[in-house]
């Protein structure tokens, strides 16, 4: 249940070809079992993160609806979905999830209307593809493991690509589904580190001057293969140097991202 304990993220997609018309209005509607994000043509339609968001699965389940008429083009398009385990098969949450599928799953709509008054349905049906994500492993409390050797160049753009596989259709239950009435999760901020320490272990660590929920950037150069790990803390010990401290009762014991450059 520690870090490098989960299944890769999915990647999914589903290619289409818009009519030769005007396109007066495009909504998709859009969820999954695990968390997603969205892209139109490579484009994210807005900025939420981790939808559907957390809920009771069995009960409800989430959906998400993106006003992307600006993403389309004139002839092919492509809609595509990353999927993570999220809440839904993270091994903090499974306990009272018990027996439900562990498998990603997406389900969406996206709804068409032209000028000319007609209409046009996409859907998540057994056109959709799906191939493994760089991401080997994401766990929203033990980290991610990001392998940029198996990065899927153009895998969410009209761009050829190969290694994509049928996915399959399966029976889930539709009567969860329901609209998202809870505010979305956005960034918002950008903190800059205020300051690296040098820890007398010669660790170094890097200070962001508050205890915060986020993601880390950075720019990594390195040659293919080689592994950046960033680990995660709240504090440090009594002699200024690393320590974890986000033990929790499941067994989850690290908070770290890794990199491998490619």
């Amino acid at each position: 249940k520690g870090f490098n304990h989960q299944p890769p993220a999915s990647l999914f997609r589903r290619i289409f070809r818009l009519a030769d018309k005007t396109v007066a209005r495009a909504r998709i509607f859009a969820t999954a079992l695990g968390a997603y994000q969205i892209t139109i043509n490579g484009h994210h339609p807005d900025k939420r993160k981790l939808a559907p968001g957390h809920t009771a699965y069995r009960r409800i389940l989430d959906f998400q609806d993106y006003d992307v008429v600006e993403l389309l083009q004139a002839g092919q398009n492509i809609i595509g979905m990353e999927v993570g385990d999220g809440w839904y098969c993270n091994p903090q949450t499974m306990p009272p999830i018990k027996g439900l599928k562990p498998d990603h799953a997406v389900l969406f709509q996206l709804m068409i209307d032209y000028q000319d008054g007609s209409h046009e349905l996409v859907v998540s049906d057994e056109a959709t593809q799906w191939q493994e994500s760089p991401v080997q492993a994401a766990d929203l409390y033990a980290g991610e493991l990001y392998d940029a050797t198996k990065k899927v160049a153009g895998w969410n753009t009209v761009a050829a690509t190969s290694g994509w596989r049928s996915t399959v259709a399966t029976e889930y239950p539709l009567v969860n589904l329901r609209p998202q009435i809870k505010m979305p999760v956005r960034p918002v901020c950008e903190l800059k580190p205020v300051k690296l320490i040098h820890a007398p272990n010669g660790d170094q660590i890097l200070d962001f001057g508050q205890v915060l929920a986020g993601v880390v950037r950075c720019r990594i150069n390195e040659e293919s293969g080689h592994q950046v790990s960033l680990e995660h803390t709240e504090v440090l010990d009594k002699d200024g140097n690393y320590f974890i401290n986000t033990k929790s009762a499941l067994g989850v014991t690290e908070q770290k991202d890794v990199y491998i450059a490619d």
